[in-house]
């Protein structure tokens, strides 16, 4: 997955964690209830233990047409991020959910999940942390700590979930 801050230069989406900032990943869930797998990537991440990596922490980017791109680094959302739950019947009278990811201002869709097995994955960035935010809400870090596992209940239509 590529992180992109747009047409900013990189040093204005730049962030030291001056204290823990809590963020929200969309994770598969696992055989162990306190492990769960990352969406795109199938990371195993453990409640409680801190991810890091030096690779990650040179956090790989390239120049292209769309600005400044990470590669390399633990993706996840602001928790101003606004996320719905909505629902449509098929043609052939099934019902279909979604989970929807948006920017804080609700103006910008940054993603659209299909729910079967999603979870919530509440983390932290450890205080001292080097990250990056775009305007949308979008944040890649060098480290991250999932602390709460959240399931998704898809029967409520267009609510956030708790």
């Amino acid at each position: 997955m590529c992180w992109s801050c747009g047409f900013k230069k990189l040093s204005e989406c730049k962030r030291i964690a001056r204290k823990d900032v809590h963020v929200r990943k969309f994770v598969n869930g696992s055989k162990s209830p306190n492990k769960v797998m990352s969406y795109f990537t199938g990371f195993v991440y453990k409640l409680g233990k801190t991810y890091y990596d030096d690779y990650i922490s040179t956090l790989d980017w390239c120049n292209n047409s769309f600005g400044v791109c990470i590669f390399v680094g633990f993706n996840s959302y602001s928790t101003e991020c606004k996320i719905t739950r909505s629902q449509e019947t098929t043609s052939n009278g099934e019902k279909k959910y979604t989970i929807d990811v948006y920017s804080p201002d609700g103006a910008e869709i940054l993603e659209n999940y299909e729910p079967d097995g999603l979870l919530m994955l509440e983390c932290v960035i450890p205080k001292g942390t080097l990250y990056y935010v775009n305007e949308y809400g979008e944040i890649v870090s060098e480290r991250i700590k999932p602390i709460r596992i959240i399931g998704l209940n898809t029967t409520n239509n267009n609510e956030q979930p708790q």
